[in-house]
Formats: structure tokens, C-alpha cells, sequence
């Protein structure tokens, strides 16, 4: 059964914002709250995408929705279905090790941004060192077309052919570039 009210928020909610989500819920557990109270509490904290979401779970919760239901609009976020498995698992087998799995997952959600980020930035270097690599021929052969030698070879048959197979050569690698540099879950 789905959320009974339609979404107030439809926004993305920033990944970095999920390892201190799962913290605050552990710590909540830990001091003793049940699962739905623990819930309830995380609609004053985070950004308003993540209060808006758990505003949901907590009206759903007071309406009398069971877990599985009151918490279906967490699957919306990769993070967020972790968060509603880990809860679900905890309420079938019991909450004694619930803050545990809470802290571990924060810690590999985040260990999970920081390898996203930094592929970001190598992905960077790479595409802006294949980018170079596409303009630097051009650039010297307008160098060479400085001398008059050069772009007198350069306006011959032959030279028209070398250019456009230059040309043809750049395009294929800008689109393979292009391609190659799509990494899943990274752009």
C-alpha cells in the first residue's frame, strides 16, 4: 500500500545528506525511542526535501499505516530503500543491533560519496586532458599555416584530404570520448 497522500516533496534529496539521517536514527534508537518515534523525530531535521519526506512517514505512522507502507516514499532514494530495509529487518528480527547497522551503513554511504566524488574529478581531468588533446593539432597546424610553404601543401588535394581525415578522426574521437567518459550512478 502506497502513501496515502500525494508527494509534498518531488525533489532529489542530496545524497550527502544520508549518513547523518541514518546517524540521528541510530542515536534515537539508542536512547531508547521505538522505530515509529524514531521515524517521526527525523521531520525536524535535514534539508526540506528530507523533512518533507518524513513529515509523510510520520503522518502515514499517526494514521495508523504499518511500517512497510508508512515509509514507501523513502524508496524513492537508493539510500533511502537501504534505510527502510535495515528498519524492516530490524522490526522482524529485533531492534538490539538496529543502531549498530544504522552507524555502519552512515559510514559506508559515505566512504560510497567520497569514491563518487573523487572519480568525479579524475573523470574531469581525463575529459578536459582528451579535449587538449583534440584542439593541439589544430592549433599547430594553424601555426603552420603561418608559413607560406605550409598552406600552399595545405590547399592541394591531397591536403584537403589530409584535413578532413583529420577532421573525421577528431569527431570520432570526441564522440567516443564523450561515451567512454559515461560512468553509471557517477554523472
Amino acid at each position: 500500500m502506497k502513501s496515502s497522500k500525494i508527494h509534498e516533496s518531488t525533489k532529489v534529496i542530496p545524497e550527502r545528506e544520508w549518513p547523518a539521517t541514518f546517524e540521528y536514527l541510530a542515536s534515537n534508537l539508542r536512547s531508547g525511542m521505538p522505530i515509529p518515534r524514531a521515524l517521526s523525530a527525523l521531520a525536524e531535521r535535514g534539508s526540506d526535501e528530507m523533512k518533507a519526506i518524513f513529515r509523510n512517514v510520520r503522518r502515514d505512522l499517526a494514521l495508523g499505516m504499518p511500517l512497510e507502507a508508512a515509509t514507501y516514499l523513502l524508496k524513492r532514494s537508493h539510500h533511502g530503500d537501504r534505510l527502510r530495509h535495515i528498519l524492516l529487518l530490524g522490526r522482524e528480527v529485533g531492534v538490539d543491533h538496529l543502531p549498530e547497522l544504522l552507524l555502519i551503513s552512515a559510514r559506508f554511504i559515505r566512504r560510497d560519496i567520497e569514491v563518487k566524488e573523487e572519480v568525479k574529478v579524475r573523470q574531469g581531468w581525463v575529459r578536459n586532458g582528451a579535449r587538449l588533446g583534440l584542439v593541439a593539432p589544430w592549433a599547430i597546424l594553424l601555426l603552420l599555416m603561418t608559413r607560406s610553404s605550409t598552406r600552399a601543401a595545405m590547399f592541394t588535394a591531397t591536403g584537403g584530404v589530409v584535413i578532413a581525415s583529420g577532421a573525421g578522426a577528431c569527431v570520432v574521437a570526441a564522440w567516443w570520448m564523450k561515451r567512454a567518459s559515461q560512468i553509471p550512478g557517477i554523472n
